[in-house]
């Protein structure tokens, strides 16, 4: 398959997983990260540390909508394919190709979580991967502020209890 230019691909699957100072030293690391690669993805870094991440000044209470994880990463390693073309099948590969590597990534510690705005709305366990142990809070907010689900997006609060058909119709489970 041709590459394109990184950030250009007219198709484009990210899977991340959030890594702090213990991931960092962890004695598997590398192959944490060897794992989550293959010949036909690419590897990104984002650092994510900084007063802003670790002990926000603006934080009221017990915290916020963002993974806990996020309170002690410093980095999101991440792995992307991109392709072209319209091909269902071959997407429903590259989705299937994510899995591992996520999967490589998450082992040294799945608690941590991943960055909602760019990983895989497909992942097993989305709600714990993006929002962690606030998921239970945030999902009665949910409930209480838009019981008839008005605001809906296949990564968001209370989207598992919804299925889109392929006409684009959503459905309660």
């Amino acid at each position: 398959k041709e590459k394109t230019f990184p950030g250009s691909g007219e198709n484009k699957l990210i899977t991340s997983w959030l890594y702090g100072a213990d991931e960092l030293t962890h004695p598997d690391f590398k192959d944490a990260l060897k794992g989550s690669v293959d010949n036909s993805s690419m590897m990104w870094q984002d650092f994510t540390a900084g007063p802003g991440v670790h002990k926000p000044q603006f934080m009221r209470g017990e915290g916020n909508s963002v993974n806990p994880g996020w309170r002690k990463a410093y980095v999101r390693p991440a792995a992307e394919l991109q392709w072209s073309g319209t091909d269902k099948a071959f997407l429903q590969k590259c989705q299937r190709d994510m899995l591992p590597m996520l999967e490589s990534l998450k082992k040294l510690n799945p608690e941590m979580g991943t960055y909602g705005n760019e990983a895989d709305r497909e992942m097993p366990d989305l709600q714990k991967a993006f929002w962690g142990s606030n998921y239970p809070r945030l999902l009665e907010f949910k409930k209480k502020y838009d019981p008839t689900t008005v605001m809906w997006c296949k990564g968001c609060v209370g989207a598992e209890n919804w299925e889109r058909r392929s006409d684009g119709s959503l459905c309660k489970i």
